[in-house]
C-alpha cells in the first residue's frame, strides 16, 4: 500500500516521482509541501501558506520569499518527473495530485472506512498505521494551521491504535491486543479508553489480578493529577472483573460511546485576543460554565470556536456545538428544542426522545455524567435557552456566547464571564494585513490605518472590508477608505452574505422595547466619546439604559459612564429623522448648560456675565451642591466638553456653545487642562461672531486669552485680550473692561513687561471698584502685590497682598485667599523670613486642597520646596517638588512641569545624587524647548553649570554659564527675581 504514495507527510516529508525522490531542502521548503499536501487538489490561499511557513507574525518579505519557495519546489518536482504538479490558481497554489497519492489522505480514508463498518477492521487499520514513518511533518518545522494539522493527525493516529486494539479484542486475538494496549498505556497513562482496553486485554489473557491492579493505579493517578474519579463505564468494567465475569462478553465489552466532534472550523485569519484566550483558560479552570459576551460583530463565536479547538483534547468524550439563533426571537430555539438537539447530538434517536422538558434535561445530564465533554452554545438570546444545557456535577464544560449579559444565568450556575471589546490597534492592523497581504498594506500604510479606524477595529467590519479588497485586487485601500468615509454601514456588507454590519445591528435593534429604542437613537447623537448615565433620563425613560447595556449596544467603561462603538453609533444615527436630531441636540445641550451653571455657582459665583437660556424644562442637576461634587462631575465630562461646544457651534446652537464655554470658566481655573480650553474657545468665538453678539464675542476672546496665557502662548494671549478690549470699549462695558485689563496685566507680567502690567492692574482695580465688583477688585489687588515681588520691590507688595487677603476672607473668596497667602509667602521668602513664609505657604496649601484647586496647590508645594532649599533642607525640598510635579502633570501644565523638574534637579544635586539630578535637568530642558521662557532657561543653565562642575566638566560648566548670562542680558527687565514665582491670579 505504501508504494503507491508519491507524497508522504506522515513522518519526514518526501515526494517520489517517476525519476526518483525529490530533493527538498530546508524546513520551510518541506513545510510548503506539507501545507499543499494537506489539501491535495484544492487551492490553498497565499495567506494560509504564509502562515504555514512563518506563523502569525511573518516578515515583510514573506510573500516574496513564498514565491521563491514555490519556484524552487517546482524545480525539485520537475527533476523527479512531476512537472506541473504545483499550479498557480487564484488566490494561491494547488498541489494537483490524487488524494490516494498522499499518505495522510489515504490514512484518514482508511479510518473512515473502519468507522463505516469495514469487514476486517484490524487489518485495515494495520495497513493504515503502517503508512506512518514517524511524527507527521517531522522535518518540516511547520507553523500556524499546519502545525495544528500535524497535531490533529497525531491524535487521529492514537485513536486508530486504540480502535485496532478494540478490533483485535472483538476478534478474539487477546494476546495481540494486549501487546498493543501496553504500548498505548505507556504513551497515554491517563486516557480512560486506553486503560479500559488494557484491563480487558489482561482479563482476556487470564491476568485478572493485574487488570484490577491497573484500575487501582489509574484511579489514584486520576485523583492525584486531575482530582476526578474514573468514568462510570470503567467502574462497571472493574466491578465485572471483581465478580469474575471475564468470559461474559456483554459485560466485558466496553460500552459504545458516542464521541461527537461538532465544532465548526476555526475562522480564517483569527488574530489577537491573547488576553481573552487566557481569560477563558482561567475561567474554565474555575467553573463549569463560561459566558463570552459582547455586541454583534465583535467576534464572540470566532473566539469561542478558536478556544474550543485549542482545548478539545481536554474533552476526550467529545464536543457539541449548537447555534441557538438567539439574536432573532422569531427563529430562536425554544428550551425544549435546545434539549432535543443536545440529545440527538449524544445519539438519542427521535423515537426515544422524552416529551417533557424536564425529562429531556435529566436524560441529557445522565448521558453527560462521568464524561468530559465540551458543550458550546452559540448566540444565546435568553437564559432559558441555556439552562437545559447546564451540566450536572462532573468534568464537562459549557461555553456560551451571547449579545446579552444574561444576569439570570448566575442564579442557576456558577458562571464566569469574558467580555469582548474591539481589537487592539496592532491586532486590528495585523488582521487586515493577513487578509489583504503584507505588500499591499505596506504600499498604502496610511490608508490602511485609516481603514482600520473607519471599521472601528470591529472584527466583522474589518473582515468585510478586507474581503472586498481581496475580491478586487486592482482597487486601492485608499479608495475603500474613502467609500467608508462617505457611508460606513452601506459599504460594510458582502453580496449574498446576510452578515453585513447593518444586518447584525438591525437584529439587535428589533428586540428592544420602544423606550430603549428611543434612548438608543438619542444616545447615538451625543457627539462626545462617552456619556454620563445621568443624561439618559433627560433623553428618554431611564429604564431603557439597562436594556441597552444588557444587549451590549451600550458599554459602561466606568461606573456612571456609557460608551457606544463608532459603528453602533453610526447605525443609531441612521435610525433618526431630522426632527429627532434637532430635539435631541437641544436636550443634550440644555442638560450640560444646567450642569455647568450649577457647577459655576459653587466654583466661582462671580462668573455671572452670561446666563444659560434653556429650550426645554430644566433637568435635575446630576451632582450634589459641593465643590468636590461639581469638580468630579466636570472632570469626568472633560473629554466631551470641547467636542460639545464645537458640535453646537456647527449645528445651529451658537448661543448654547458660547454659554457653555463661559459657564465652565471656574472649572478650568481650578483644574487646568488649558489645551482643552483653547480647543473650546476657538469655535465659541466663531459662534459668537455668527450671532452678531459683540459682548459675547468679547467674553470668548477673553476666555481664549486666559487659556493661551495658561499654556504659555503669551503673545497670542495678549492679542486675544486686546481684541476683547476693543469690542468692550465700543460697547462702553466698564465691568467687562475691568476683567480684560486684569488679564492684560497678567500677560504683560508673564512677558516681564512689568510697568505695563502695573498700569493694567491699576486700571482694573479702579474699574472694579467703580462698578462695585469686590471679587474683581480683590484679584487686581493680589496681582498688583505679586507683580511688585517680581520687580524686586517687595516692600510695596505687602499693602496690596494683606488687603487682598483680608477682603477675600471677608467675601468668602477662598480661591483668592489661597492666592494671596501664596504671594505673601513669597514676599516673606524674599526677605528671608522663612518661618512667616512657610506659615503662609502652609495656609495656601490647606485652602487650595480644601476647595480642590490644583493650580494653587501646585504653587504652594513649589514654594514650600523653594523655602526648604533656602533653609538648606534639600531632602524636604525633594519631597515637596515631587508632589508638585505630580500635580503639574495632572493639570497638563508643561511650563510649570519644566520649572519644577529644574528645581527638583537642583535639590537632587544638593543631596549629591548627581545621576538623578542630570536626568531631571535634561528632562526639564527637553520640555522647555516646547515652552520657551528666557528667565527659566537661564535658571536651568545655571543648574546645568553646577552639575558640570560637580562632574569635572569645566568646559561644559563655562558654556552653560555663558548661555545663562546671555539669556539674562536679553531679558532687559528691571530687578530679576531669584525665586521661581507663581503667575498672577488668572481671572477667567
Amino acid at each position: 500500500m505504501a508504494s503507491r504514495s508519491v507524497v508522504g507527510i506522515l513522518g519526514a516529508v518526501e515526494v517520489v516521482g517517476p525519476h526518483g525522490r525529490a530533493e527538498l531542502t530546508g524546513g520551510r521548503h518541506r513545510a510548503l509541501v506539507g501545507a499543499l499536501a494537506l489539501q491535495p487538489g484544492a487551492v490553498v490561499p497565499t495567506w494560509r501558506l504564509v502562515e504555514a511557513l512563518w506563523g502569525e507574525e511573518p516578515p515583510r518579505t514573506a510573500l516574496r520569499s513564498l514565491h521563491s519557495h514555490v519556484a524552487r519546489l517546482r524545480q525539485a518536482l520537475s527533476r523527479c518527473g512531476l512537472d506541473g504538479v504545483v499550479q498557480t490558481r487564484e488566490p494561491g497554489y494547488a498541489l494537483c495530485v490524487d488524494p490516494a497519492d498522499v499518505d495522510a489522505a489515504r490514512f484518514e480514508r482508511a479510518v473512515e472506512t473502519v468507522h463505516s463498518g469495514a469487514q476486517d477492521p484490524a487489518a485495515v487499520l494495520r495497513e493504515a498505521l503502517d503508512l506512518w514513518r514517524g511524527p507527521a511533518l517531522a522535518d518540516a518545522d511547520p507553523a500556524g494551521w499546519v502545525a495544528a494539522e500535524a497535531e490533529r493527525l497525531e491524535r487521529l493516529r492514537r485513536a486508530a491504535l486504540a480502535d485496532r486494539c478494540e478490533a483485535l479484542l472483538a476478534a478474539g486475538r487477546s494476546a495481540e491486543a494486549l501487546t498493543e494496549a501496553e504500548r498505548l498505556v505507556a504513551a497515554e497513562p491517563l486516557q480512560e479508553r486506553v486503560a479500559g482496553l488494557h484491563m480487558l486485554a489482561l482479563a482476556r489473557c487470564g491476568r485478572t489480578a493485574e487488570a484490577l491492579e491497573a484500575y487501582r493505579r489509574l484511579r489514584e493517578a486520576l485523583a492525584e493529577e486531575l482530582g476526578v474519579d474514573p468514568s462510570p463505564e470503567l467502574s462497571e468494567l472493574h466491578t465485572a472483573l471483581l465478580r469474575g465475569e471475564r468470559q461474559h462478553r456483554d459485560l466485558l465489552q466496553l460500552p459504545a460511546v458516542t464521541r461527537p466532534a461538532q465544532l465548526p472550523p476555526p475562522v480564517g485569519w483569527f488574530t489577537g485576543r491573547a488576553a481573552e484566550l487566557r481569560a477563558l483558560d482561567e475561567a474554565a479552570a474555575e467553573t463549569g460554565v463560561v459566558l463570552v459576551r459582547g455586541h454583534g460583530g465583535i467576534g464572540k463565536t470566532a473566539l469561542a470556536v478558536q478556544w474550543a479547538h485549542r482545548v478539545a483534547e481536554r474533552f476526550g468524550d467529545g464536543q457539541l456545538f449548537v447555534d441557538l439563533r438567539g439574536h432573532d426571537p422569531a427563529t430562536a430555539l425554544s428550551p425544549a428544542e435546545v434539549a432535543a438537539v443536545l440529545l440527538r447530538c449524544l445519539g438519542v434517536p427521535d423515537d426515544r426522545m422524552p416529551h417533557d422538558l424536564s425529562e429531556r434535561i435529566a436524560t441529557y445530564r445522565t448521558l453527560l455524567a462521568g464524561r468530559r465533554m465540551l458543550v458550546v452554545l452559540d448566540d444565546a438570546g435568553r437564559t432559558d435557552q441555556v439552562t437545559p444545557a447546564l451540566p450536572g456535577a462532573g468534568a464537562s464544560l459549557l461555553l456560551v456566547t451571547s449579545r446579552h449579559q444574561l444576569p439570570a444565568l448566575v442564579t442557576h450556575a456558577e458562571v464566569r464571564a469574558v467580555a469582548l471589546d474591539v481589537l487592539g490597534r496592532e491586532d486590528a492592523a495585523r488582521l487586515l494585513t493577513r487578509v489583504v497581504g503584507a505588500d499591499r498594506v505596506a504600499r498604502e500604510a496610511a490608508a490602511a490605518e485609516r481603514l482600520v479606524s473607519l471599521c472601528g477595529r470591529m472584527p466583522l467590519a474589518l473582515r468585510i472590508a478586507a474581503a472586498k479588497l481581496v475580491t478586487e485586487p486592482g482597487r486601492s485601500i485608499a479608495a475603500s477608505a474613502g467609500e467608508l468615509e462617505r457611508d460606513r454601514l452601506a459599504h460594510l456588507g458582502v453580496e449574498d452574505d446576510a452578515r453585513s454590519v447593518a444586518a447584525v445591528f438591525d437584529s439587535a435593534y428589533r428586540t428592544l422595547s420602544p423606550p430603549a429604542r428611543q434612548l438608543f437613537r438619542r444616545l447615538s447623537l451625543h457627539p462626545g466619546p462617552h456619556v454620563a448615565a445621568a443624561l439618559c433620563s433627560a433623553l428618554a425613560p431611564a429604564a431603557g439604559l439597562a436594556e441597552l447595556t444588557a444587549a451590549h449596544l451600550v458599554m459602561q467603561p466606568a461606573p456612571g459612564r456609557c460608551r457606544m462603538h463608532d459603528l453602533i453609533r453610526a447605525y443609531g444615527r441612521g435610525r433618526t429623522d431630522e426632527r429627532e436630531r434637532a430635539t435631541t441636540a437641544e436636550l443634550i445641550m440644555d442638560w450640560y448648560l444646567v450642569s455647568a451653571h450649577a457647577a459655576n455657582q459653587v466654583l466661582d459665583s462671580s462668573q455671572d456675565r452670561i446666563a444659560p437660556v434653556l429650550r426645554h424644562p430644566a433637568p435635575p442637576v446630576p451632582f450634589g451642591p459641593t465643590r468636590a461634587a461639581a469638580l468630579a462631575f466636570l472632570e469626568a465630562e472633560l473629554p466631551n466638553l470641547p467636542v460639545l461646544v464645537r458640535h453646537a457651534a456647527q449645528t445651529g446652537q451658537e448661543a448654547a456653545a458660547c454659554q457653555l464655554t463661559y459657564l465652565l470658566s471656574g472649572f478650568f481655573g481650578a483644574r487646568g487642562n488649558w489645551s482643552e480650553r483653547v480647543d473650546m474657545c476657538r469655535p465659541a468665538i466663531a459662534a459668537a461672531r455668527r450671532l452678531g453678539d459683540r459682548a459675547v464675542e468679547a467674553e470668548m476672546h477673553r476666555a481664549l486669552g486666559v487659556a493661551y496665557r495658561a499654556t504659555y502662548r503669551l503673545e497670542p494671549a495678549l492679542a486675544s485680550h486686546l481684541r476683547a478690549l476693543a469690542l468692550l470699549r465700543e460697547l462702553g462695558d466698564e465691568r467687562g473692561l475691568a476683567y480684560v485689563y486684569n488679564n492684560i496685566g497678567g500677560a504683560n507680567a508673564e512677558l516681564r513687561r512689568f510697568p505695563a502690567a502695573i498700569a493694567a492692574y491699576r486700571l482694573s482695580l479702579r474699574l472694579h471698584t467703580a462698578t462695585g465688583n469686590r471679587h474683581g477688585a480683590v484679584a487686581a489687588r493680589r496681582n498688583l502685590g505679586y507683580t511688585y515681588i517680581r520687580m524686586d520691590r517687595v516692600e510695596r507688595s505687602f499693602e496690596h497682598l494683606e488687603a487682598a487677603l483680608a477682603a477675600s476672607r471677608e467675601i468668602g473668596y477662598r480661591r483668592l485667599e489661597a492666592g494671596a497667602l501664596d504671594s505673601l509667602g513669597e514676599a516673606h521668602l524674599r526677605q528671608g523670613s522663612f518661618g512667616a513664609a512657610r506659615a503662609c505657604f502652609d495656609g495656601a496649601l490647606t485652602v487650595s486642597r480644601a476647595i480642590g484647586d490644583l493650580r494653587y496647590e501646585m504653587d504652594a508645594l513649589v514654594n514650600l520646596g523653594l523655602t526648604a532649599l533656602a533653609m538648606d533642607a534639600a531632602a524636604e525640598a525633594v519631597e515637596r517638588f515631587t508632589a508638585a510635579l505630580a500635580v503639574s502633570r495632572r493639570l497638563g501644565h508643561r511650563h510649570a512641569e519644566a520649572r519644577i523638574l529644574n528645581r527638583l534637579g537642583e535639590a537632587r544635586l544638593r543631596l549629591g545624587d548627581v545621576a538623578a539630578a542630570g536626568e531631571l535637568l535634561r528632562a526639564s530642558g527637553d520640555l522647555r524647548a516646547g515652552v520657551p521662557d528666557p528667565y527659566e532657561e537661564a535658571c536651568l543653565h545655571g543648574n546645568l553649570a553646577a552639575l558640570a562642575e560637580r562632574t569635572g566638566r569645566a568646559a561644559a560648566a563655562d558654556r552653560h554659564r555663558t548661555l545663562a548670562a546671555g539669556l539674562v542680558a536679553r531679558l532687559q527687565v528691571d530687578g530679576m527675581v531669584t525665586v521661581a514665582s507663581a503667575p498672577p491670579v488668572i481671572r477667567t
